[in-house]
């Protein structure tokens, strides 16, 4: 596809794990399928073909491929210690009860 393709997809937060003394948490994201694609051509011409194309590509290859990224455990492991708290985020996943927490881990001695 020549342009941009917009890809949205829900979301899961799929375990978590405490630390000894509870200030180590593992969590990971999981991209549960497609939701919806947007495709925008530089040129003229008909992309309407390309969603269904598309949609199938990211449903049977990207998203087996990147989720065992996502939960990787070196990714998402932080300690509470070193979060820069004027710098967390949440996010908030549709469907869920829970929160996703995001934030710098400048300083964090597991990521120097």
């Amino acid at each position: 596809v020549e342009g941009s393709v917009l890809l949205t997809s829900a979301l899961k937060i799929r375990k978590f794990i405490y630390g000894f003394n509870n200030d180590q948490v593992r969590a990971y994201v999981e991209l549960l399928g497609v939701h919806g694609i947007a495709v925008t051509k530089n040129a003229n011409g008909d992309t309407s073909y390309t969603v269904p194309l598309l949609a199938y590509m990211v449903s049977e290859k990207y998203l087996p491929f990147v989720n065992p990224f996502l939960a990787e455990p070196g990714i998402c492991l932080m300690n509470g210690n070193f979060i820069d708290y004027a710098t967390v985020s949440t996010v908030c996943l549709c469907g869920e009860d829970r929160v996703l927490f995001a934030s710098d881990i400048e300083g964090n001695r597991y990521f120097a």
